[in-house]
Order: C-alpha cells, then structure tokens, then sequence
C-alpha cells in the first residue's frame, strides 16, 4: 500500500525539501516519538529537514520490514535519525 501510495497518513519533510509517506501506525511501532500522533484523525506532517532523503526513506523502509542496501554514509546517518526518533532497536544494534 505504501508503494501505491494508498491511505498514507503521514508525510515526512526532508532536507531536500521532498515528501516522503508512510502509514502513522507502521511508523509509531518503530519510533516512539510518533505514537503521539495516533489519538487524532488527522494527516500528519512531521519536519526532519536534518535528513536527507535517502535517509528518512531508509528509516520507513526499516519500519516496513527491512533496508536492502545503504551507503556507510547513510547508515551513520539513520543511526542518528534512530537516535532522534528513539529507535532503540537501531541505536544499540
């Protein structure tokens, strides 16, 4: 459903200024910081203009089952973003 864009109910803003949507639900079991965001019915949008594009996706690409692959520079970059977020998972490893 993400792929296809259907019912997504949260959009993330990057550094570059892109959009990158995901479902709020899939996104609050990974990173805490977004299950405040679950109580409303509204569309979300969050700013995370620290972080690239490859980054932000690579982090909804976590919470939706798995990274393929990833540069050294972008995965130091998602521990961060994980850090930020409070992924524990991710930051310890």
């Amino acid at each position: 459903m993400r792929v296809r864009r259907e019912r997504l109910d949260i959009f993330i803003n990057t550094e570059e200024g892109e959009e990158v949507g995901a479902h709020l639900i899939v996104l609050a079991a990974f990173f805490p910081v977004f299950r405040k965001h679950l109580s409303g019915n509204d569309i979300v949008h969050v700013q995370l203009s620290r972080f690239s594009l490859d980054v932000v996706t690579a982090a909804v690409e976590y919470a939706y089952g798995g990274i393929d692959n990833i540069s050294p520079e972008t995965a130091i970059r998602l521990y961060l973003l994980a850090h930020s977020l409070h992924n524990n998972c991710l930051v310890d490893g």
